[in-house]
């Protein structure tokens, strides 16, 4: 069984218990999205160093009304499928060029920590390396958008109360204890600090080190293997704090 298939039979009766309660708040939060949900691709489970990278939240996913429509219908392997591929083309995840971006961050730090080359202009990445972004995992501390990024979408008016109720009953799939028990990384890249520590964190008994200003990296052991959690700024920061990609990216291989 792979890690996506594992995945998937763990978090499907979630989504239909979650939706057959909340799904009268889910359309009334003022919510214009759809779940993002994880995902590894195809050569994570084969890989000799499994990485899973992951984000604050995704803004502009998959539409709410495409989700509504398939839960409706108890269609929720078909939306694990349209979720998987919204970034599955590598044209997707070269989109923001070289901008300080969670894709862009993660694409030339994953080859660099797989073949120690640091690509400056991902628009030259050779065709092997091309293969390896096939390798990683990727998701969100926030399956949907947290409300200051709402407040950038135009004409969005969010119900804070439905919201709540929302954000609440996700807490229930929406950690990263999740994360470890489904796809068994060996190394864990959160990238931004925008969340609840003490829910995401929730049920992992991390022992931290701060060698840096800008990393903390934490171990636990899961199956008796030891973890690594590396925990930096968003990308969006870097530039706010006198640093950037690169010099982040190496704080991340040296110590993953």
């Amino acid at each position: 069984m792979t890690s996506n298939e594992k995945y998937q039979h763990y978090i499907i009766p979630e989504l239909q218990n979650f939706w057959s309660v909340y799904r009268r708040d889910y359309i009334g939060s003022g919510l214009v999205d759809g779940l993002m949900l994880p995902y590894t691709y195809e050569g994570y489970d084969s890989c000799t160093k499994k990485i899973f990278y992951i984000g604050q939240d995704a803004p502009y996913w998959l539409s709410k009304q495409c989700m509504t429509t398939l839960f409706d219908k108890n269609k929720y392997l078909q939306y694990l499928h349209i979720n998987n591929e919204v970034m599955h083309p590598l044209e997707k995840r070269f989109a923001w060029g070289n901008s300080t971006s969670f894709w862009t961050m993660i694409v030339k730090t994953h080859l660099y920590i797989l073949t120690n080359k640091w690509y400056g202009d991902i628009n030259h990445i050779s065709s092997a390396d091309k293969v390896l972004l096939d390798t990683m995992g990727y998701g969100n501390v926030h399956f949907i958008p947290l409300p200051q990024t709402i407040h950038w979408y135009s004409g969005a008016r969010i119900n804070e109360s439905s919201y709540k109720v929302v954000d609440d009953a996700l807490k229930s799939f929406n950690y990263l204890q999740i994360i470890v028990e489904n796809f068994e990384p060996d190394t864990i890249v959160l990238l931004g600090v925008a969340f609840d520590k003490k829910r995401y964190f929730a049920g992992l008994n991390i022992r931290w080190s701060e060698p840096s200003n800008f990393i903390s990296v934490g171990e636990y052991e899961y199956k008796n293997k030891m973890i690594k959690l590396l925990w930096v700024y968003n990308p969006n920061y870097y530039r706010f704090a006198g640093t950037n990609m690169h010099k982040v990216a190496n704080l991340i291989k040296s110590f993953s």
